[in-house]
């Protein structure tokens, strides 16, 4: 197991240097979708490169080795898609707390002084709809057709899984999704 927790944490490097990547070299707004890619190409190398490594990967004491190479090769694909959940989620919070624009906008104020109307009129409401429908369209996760917005394939299929997920943990009112 243990060359499943090292193999999958290695390999998600791959996505956060492809965000750092976009980000700093390519100059591009699409960060998330350079992980997305990355993320994807560590999905499709986590299985082969477990199964084609040594099962002590040349350091490893021999209790470490002794896991059985399907269990070792799944646990390792599991680690990666959990490792870019984790990442994911840390990009989001960096990117899109409300909290952490608010304490942003407390920094930039004159004084250290910052109040409600001072926020409005820098992070209103109407900017932090535009910003997050912008990122929507720009992900592909919705298009806007004769004026109107329309959710994308992929975006459906993700409230999908997201009102599936509300109801096994029994949160069907949180949201109201229904």
């Amino acid at each position: 197991m243990a060359k499943a927790i090292l193999l999958g944490a290695a390999l998600e490097l791959v996505p956060i240097l492809a965000m750092i990547l976009a980000a700093h070299v390519a100059r591009t707004r699409s960060i998330f979708r350079a992980g997305q890619l990355g993320f994807l190409a560590t999905l499709a190398a986590v299985v082969p490169l477990y199964l084609a490594t040594p099962a002590d990967l040349g350091f490893l004491p021999e209790r470490f080795a002794r896991t059985p190479r399907a269990l070792g090769a799944a646990s390792a694909f599991l680690l990666c898609v959990l490792f870019w959940f984790n990442e994911a989620q840390v990009f989001f919070y960096v990117t899109r707390s409300i909290t952490l624009r608010m304490l942003v906008e407390f920094a930039k104020s004159e004084n250290g002084v910052l109040d409600v109307p001072h926020l409005r009129a820098t992070y209103g409401l109407d900017s932090m709809i535009h910003g997050r429908f912008e990122a929507l369209e720009r992900n592909g996760w919705m298009r806007t057709e004769g004026g109107r917005r329309v959710l994308a394939p992929k975006a459906r299929l993700a409230v999908a899984c997201l009102r599936g997920w509300r109801r096994v943990l029994g949160l069907d009112f949180y949201l109201e999704l229904e």
